[in-house]
C-alpha cells in the first residue's frame, strides 16, 4: 500500500510538470514505455529524477554533445539528456546499439527544443527520432 501511495504521489508530481499527460506518465512508469521529453532543462531533469527510480537497472546515462560510449551487456534503461546535441555518427551508432540486443530497453530522452523540425530538415535522424518518440511529453509548460 505504501508503494502505491508513493507511486501516486510521483505521478501527481509528474502531472504538475506536464498537466494533461496522466495516462502517458502512467504508461511510462508502469509499462516501461520509452519517452521523449521536450522542454526546459530544469523541467526535463525534474521528470528524469521522478522517472528513473521506476526504470529497470542497470541504467546507462548519456548526454548529447559528449562522446557516446556504448557498453555491452544487459541494460535496463537508458537516459539520454540533450539528445538533439548528438552528432550524426553518434545517432547512427545509438540506433544500431539499441536495435542490436536491446529492443525492450526503456529510453528516456530529453531535448530543449522540438526535434521533429530537425528531422524534417535532415539535421536529426528519423530512425532515432521514431525510436525515442514512443511517447512525446512536453514538460515545463508556461506557468509550471
Amino acid at each position: 500500500m505504501h508503494m502505491l501511495a508513493a507511486l501516486e504521489g510521483e505521478l501527481a508530481q509528474l502531472d504538475v510538470l506536464a498537466p494533461g499527460y496522466a495516462s502517458e506518465w502512467n504508461a511510462i512508469v508502469t509499462s516501461r514505455a520509452s519517452v521523449l521529453l521536450e522542454g526546459p532543462r530544469h523541467a526535463t531533469q525534474a521528470a528524469i529524477a521522478l522517472l528513473t527510480p521506476h526504470m529497470t537497472e542497470p541504467i546507462l546515462s548519456m548526454r548529447g554533445g559528449a562522446s557516446c560510449e556504448m557498453i555491452s551487456g544487459e541494460i535496463g534503461g537508458v537516459v539520454l539528456e540533450d539528445v538533439g546535441e548528438l552528432s550524426g555518427e553518434d545517432q547512427e551508432r545509438l540506433v544500431r546499439w539499441l536495435d542490436a540486443a536491446r529492443p525492450f530497453t526503456q529510453t528516456i530522452a530529453t531535448t530543449t527544443s522540438p526535434l521533429f523540425h530537425d528531422v524534417s530538415r535532415g539535421r536529426f535522424g528519423a530512425a532515432l527520432y521514431y525510436r525515442l518518440n514512443v511517447i512525446l511529453v512536453t514538460v515545463g509548460t508556461p506557468g509550471v
